[in-house]
């Protein structure tokens, strides 16, 4: 599979709907990636909050934000 077949893939039926926002589960996404190259990998950045390395960045809105470098080589070029 290339970049341009994974791009196609038609994710329609797996949109799930939370507080008025569309979204896929990670787990199905990552799970049609590692299809495409079993070599793909994740990096999840980490956010000091006081003296603690949290997954996390905790926002003024009472929200948070997490932030996931998504590494797939296929082929030659990486996406």
């Amino acid at each position: 599979m290339n970049s341009s077949e994974l791009l196609k893939i038609n994710v329609n039926e797996h949109v799930e709907k939370k507080n008025g926002l569309s979204y896929l589960s990670w787990a199905w996404a990552w799970a049609e990636v590692l299809k495409a190259d079993n070599q793909a990998w994740f990096e999840v950045h980490e956010w000091m909050h006081g003296n603690q390395s949290m997954p996390c960045m905790y926002l003024e809105d009472n929200t948070a934000m997490v932030k996931v470098s998504v590494y797939i080589k296929i082929g030659r070029a990486h996406v």
